[in-house]
């Protein structure tokens, strides 16, 4: 499992980006990423309108607990370095 981030923005906008750049370094790294798995797709940014664009796909799992609501959480793919 790769170590959670501490963002700095103090937006949640400016925390997304962080977000998918943190997660766009880490899915480059053979260590972080052996089985090279990609969340982040299509990054892109344009500079005319300042506009990024990407698609994220996350593995998910399912669980309940004990009143049988039903819980997604996020598969962990990414591992630390070494």
């Amino acid at each position: 499992m790769a170590s959670a981030i501490t963002t700095r923005s103090t937006t949640l906008e400016g925390q997304l980006m962080e977000i998918i750049e943190a997660i766009s370094t880490v899915q480059a790294s053979a260590d972080q990423n052996p089985n090279n798995e990609a969340v982040i797709s299509g990054y892109t940014r344009n500079m005319a309108t300042e506009i990024i664009s990407c698609s994220i796909a996350i593995n998910t799992e399912d669980t309940q607990d004990a009143n049988g609501n039903t819980l997604i959480s996020a598969s962990e793919v990414f591992t630390n370095p070494a």
